[in-house]
């Protein structure tokens, strides 16, 4: 039980910056390596982390949840255009990318992210790009997904209760309006901070 504390405590001092080259490095290999036994691999690899870190399995698996049913039909239109076998890798890559980012954002706070981004991004400044911008910008897309989809579903449940969700046009709009209005209320904290 000691070892695997060890472990835990190793894994939690590895900085935001290395935690985010991995999860580059797995998703560029994932792309280049084609083969199911090393996508199955990581995947076990990224399991053992979790309960190293003692991330629940369910965490783990919330992205793949969450586009399950997109998952079926891209496995059933590949399964239609090519054979089957490659079909379960192109899920299996799916899978492994997503599983993998989860166990990192699961790890990291946003703040440690935006930092790493910042380090890993240094190179840009030389080409008269921000690190700091570019870095907020992708923590901000990454903290206001999960916001997004919540605020869906509460115009989808405030449209049942009006007894017009059947209409898809009449949940889309005031989600759309929903989050321009938060974007707007973003941009202003963010103009309001002074932040460059």
């Amino acid at each position: 039980m000691t070892h695997y504390q060890t472990d835990s405590k190793q894994l939690a001092k590895l900085t935001p910056i290395w935690r985010l080259m991995l999860l580059i490095i797995v998703s560029s290999a994932s792309f280049m390596i084609y083969d199911g036994r090393f996508y199955l691999a990581n995947l076990a690899i990224t399991f053992v982390l979790g309960y190293l870190t003692n991330i629940a399995y369910k965490a783990l698996l919330k992205p793949v949840t969450l586009y399950l049913y997109p998952l079926i039909i891209i496995f059933s239109l590949h399964a239609i255009g090519s054979d089957w076998l490659d079909s379960i890798k192109v899920i299996l890559r799916f899978c492994n990318i997503a599983i993998f980012a989860s166990w990192v954002l699961s790890t990291t706070s946003y703040a440690d992210i935006a930092d790493g981004l910042a380090s890993l991004l240094k190179p840009l400044s030389y080409f008269g790009l921000k690190p700091a911008k570019i870095s907020l910008a992708f923590t901000l897309a990454l903290r206001f997904m999960p916001l997004i989809m919540d605020s869906f579903n509460e115009v989808k449940m405030a449209q049942h209760a009006r007894g017009i969700d059947k209409n898809f046009r009449r949940i889309l709009i005031p989600w759309i309006i929903k989050i321009i209005k938060m974007a707007d209320a973003i941009s202003e904290a963010i103009e309001i901070r002074s932040c460059e």
